[in-house]
C-alpha cells in the first residue's frame, strides 16, 4: 500500500510536486475554514470559538485525503512515477542561460517594448490629427493635451 515505485529516481520532481500540492491543500483548508458560507452553517458550535465540530471534521478528513490523494499521485501511482522520473531527466539535459546572458536579454525586450510605445503613440496621435483635420473627429488630441478646444 505505501510501497514507493523506482524509490531513488525522480526525487526532486515527485518531492516538489508533494509540496505544491500540499501547499495548495494547506490554503485550500484555510479557505474552507474561513468561508462564509460554512461559517454561518454552523449549528453544533464548539466552546466560544464558534467552530462547528462538522466543519473541523470536514475540513480535517478532506486535508488527510488530499494529502494521501498528493502522495499516491506523487509516489505510489507508477504512470506519474515514470513521468516525473523522465521530467527530472530531460531538465538535466537543459542548457540554462548565464545571468549575464538573462539580464542582456530583458534589457532588450525592455528596449524594445519602450520603442514601440513611443513609435505606436506618435502615429497614434499622427492619425487622431489627421482624422480632425478631415473632420472624422471632433477634437484634436494635441490641443486637448497642451491646452486650447
Amino acid at each position: 500500500m505505501f510501497a514507493i515505485y523506482k524509490k531513488e529516481q525522480g526525487k526532486w520532481t515527485r518531492g516538489l510536486t508533494m509540496g505544491a500540492l500540499a501547499t495548495g491543500l494547506v490554503f485550500g483548508a484555510l479557505w474552507l475554514a474561513q468561508h462564509p458560507l460554512v461559517a454561518a452553517g454552523n449549528s453544533l458550535k464548539l466552546g466560544s470559538q464558534g467552530q462547528s465540530v462538522l466543519v473541523a471534521v470536514g475540513v480535517g478528513l478532506w486535508v488527510l485525503g488530499g494529502l494521501y490523494l498528493a502522495f499516491w499521485v506523487s509516489y505510489l501511482r507508477p504512470r506519474t512515477g515514470d513521468f516525473f522520473i523522465a521530467v527530472e531527466g530531460e531538465m538535466k539535459k537543459v542548457s540554462w542561460s548565464s545571468t549575464k546572458e538573462v539580464i542582456g536579454s530583458t534589457q532588450v525586450v525592455v528596449f524594445t517594448l519602450v520603442f514601440m510605445a513611443v513609435v505606436l503613440l506618435v502615429v497614434d496621435v499622427v492619425f487622431c490629427e489627421l482624422f480632425y483635420y478631415i473632420k472624422v473627429l471632433q477634437y484634436s488630441p494635441l490641443k486637448a493635451l497642451f491646452g486650447g478646444a
